[in-house]
């Protein structure tokens, strides 16, 4: 009996051993504060014997975060540990920090922020809104850095990275309004959607290293953009005519352009970067060729062309020769002149009147001016990247010409669609840019003697897609 007791007494010892150690196991960390004499810091104490920023409540506008206290390190500053701190002007950290966690600063008031080399991790949000912050370096050691860092840091005009930066996250520069200048690192592989967004930037190069640009990754203000990788994928749009796209010829910066009706401009052209010098230019059509009018850079000879224009086939004369270019008609066909002999009179001589000689006679062509009717707008239906644009029918014409253009005046970027029935009285004009205006007009032709004839053009209507 007493046996059986011992046994029982020594499982229950066991059991209640079991369950302290495990509890001692599983027991979260339960931090200590340590606050400075006079009360303006907060400190911390982690796991490791180290302690961590948790606050400042002093009124210093120079603020130096001592390395120690109570012999312990400083490595870290806290979350929101200077959030909203509108009396601080400069913040220098103690080269301990290795860590600086979400939203540290943000709202700061300070100006001058002075990082040491040995920060490891910058977390999101870390200088969020700090408005008065002009200038920060980021030291080499940096091995983290999170998404939206300095976003809405209104006065932030530059930023230095010394560390092998991969990626510029999403939001990183986000309203940064007075950065206008910015080099991207050829250490970045990706840019974040809407790093840029919102910057005062106008020219933005990406290096050769950047193989994804992200959604609104690049402000509204930006005019040139520069692609050195020839794969890179390009997620952005184009909201503006004034953009330049720099990159090689067939890359995805020049589909990218053509598909936003932008210019492109070819990096081993004499146009790069400045972009194109364009001259209203008209090629004229001749009696057996085409011509038309276009625009042509002067630097590198890139045309764009306006409006074609028909041959005009040629003007034989009475002689069978073109008055225009001097070619003769295969088909022409001269009449003979056949002399007429008189008749001698017999005795007496009776004067005898000779008769006329005979006219010669020649193929002369003739012609009569053929007018061609103008057509009726009706409507027209504003589409997505796109409109609808349809007209009243013009009886006894070949077909129709649309032509559209953003200039009131047609005078550039105008571009025309010709429609090769008398049937069809509508056209749908897709892969245009969104929420942009557009001028509209329709003009009919007919074919005479294999000549195109044309109509006036109708009044031109406007049409703003969606």
């Amino acid at each position: 009996m007493k046996k059986v007791i011992s046994i029982v007494l020594s499982l229950i010892m066991l059991v209640t051993s079991v369950g302290v150690t495990g509890v001692t196991a599983f027991a979260e960390w339960e931090p200590d504060w340590i606050y400075s004499d006079d009360g303006d810091w907060y400190f911390e104490l982690q796991p490791d014997g180290s302690v961590s920023v948790d606050g400042y409540y002093g009124t210093e506008q120079n603020v130096v975060i001592p390395s120690s206290v109570e012999g312990k390190i400083v490595k870290q500053i806290d979350d929101f540990a200077f959030g909203n701190a509108e009396t601080i002007e400069s913040i220098t950290l103690p080269n301990t920090i290795e860590t600086i966690a979400e939203d540290a600063f943000c709202f700061s008031s300070a100006k001058t922020i002075n990082l040491n080399e040995g920060v490891k991790n910058i977390g999101n949000y870390a200088f969020n809104g700090c408005k008065n912050l002009k200038s920060i370096t980021l030291p080499s050691t940096i091995i983290s850095f999170g998404k939206d860092v300095f976003k809405d840091c209104t006065s932030l005009e530059s930023v230095d990275f010394q560390f092998a930066i991969k990626e510029i996250p999403e939001y990183t520069f986000y309203s940064c309004t007075s950065l206008s200048q910015f080099t991207i690192p050829n250490t970045v592989t990706s840019v974040g959607d809407y790093a840029f967004d919102e910057t005062s930037i106008t020219y933005l190069e990406f290096p050769q290293s950047v193989s994804y640009v992200g959604f609104c990754s690049f402000p509204e203000t930006v005019k040139t953009l520069v692609f050195r990788n020839p794969q890179c994928v390009i997620a952005d749009s184009i909201y503006s005519n004034d953009v330049k796209i720099c990159g090689y010829a067939g890359s995805t910066a020049e589909a990218c352009a053509n598909y936003w009706y932008v210019d492109f401009i070819d990096i081993n052209t004499p146009c790069f970067p400045n972009g194109h010098n364009y001259v209203y230019t008209v090629f004229p059509a001749t009696c057996t060729a085409d011509g038309y009018t276009a625009y042509v850079c002067s630097g590198c000879g890139k045309l764009n062309v306006v409006e074609r224009l028909y041959s005009t086939g040629h003007n034989f004369m009475t002689n069978g020769y073109c008055s225009v270019c001097g070619a003769y008609d295969a088909f022409f066909v001269v009449t003979p002149v056949v002399p007429v002999t008189p008749t001698v009179p017999e005795t007496p001589v009776v004067p005898v009147t000779p008769s006329a000689p005979a006219t010669s006679t020649q193929t002369v062509k003739t012609s009569k001016k053929v007018t061609v009717s103008a057509p009726k707008i009706s409507k027209v239906t504003k589409g997505k990247k796109s409109f609808k644009v349809t007209w009243k029918k013009v009886s006894g014409v070949k077909g129709y010409q649309v032509q559209y253009s953003t200039d009131k005046k047609f005078k550039k970027g105008t571009k025309t669609t010709t429609i090769k029935s008398s049937k069809t009285t509508s056209k749908t004009v897709n892969k245009l840019k969104a929420k942009k205006k557009y001028y509209v007009r329709v003009r009919a032709y007919k074919i005479v003697n294999g000549k195109a004839v044309y109509s006036k053009w109708s009044s031109s209507k406007t049409v703003t897609t969606k």
